[in-house]
């Protein structure tokens, strides 16, 4: 893979993390409109933990992605693709945000 390929790929996977922890925002600030924070029941707070929880690991993985892209533009460190791949699978990147 050329640098031109591999800057294309992780800008790509940094607009992909960066999607991810917007959706987890959102979903974030839907439950606070949903169950205000005054809202004491299981599933208002259950509800806000969940989703807090889900925008913090995007929010971690989107500043990773970004971190790896940096280094490769500015220092031109080649990210090591098996490391992506293991923490892929180990659902770093694969992160599902339930609608």
């Amino acid at each position: 893979m050329d640098r031109k390929e591999l800057d294309e790929l992780w800008r790509n996977r940094v607009a992909q993390a960066k999607l991810r922890f917007d959706l987890a925002r959102n979903r974030t600030n839907a439950i606070v409109r949903d169950f205000p924070l005054a809202d004491t029941s299981p599933d208002g707070r259950d509800g806000y933990r969940h989703a807090i929880r889900l925008e913090n690991l995007a929010l971690a993985e989107y500043n990773r992605v970004r971190q790896i892209y940096a280094d490769l533009v500015t220092g031109g460190a080649v990210p090591d693709e098996d490391e992506w791949q293991r923490h892929k699978g180990a659902g770093g990147s694969g992160m599902c945000v339930p609608s």
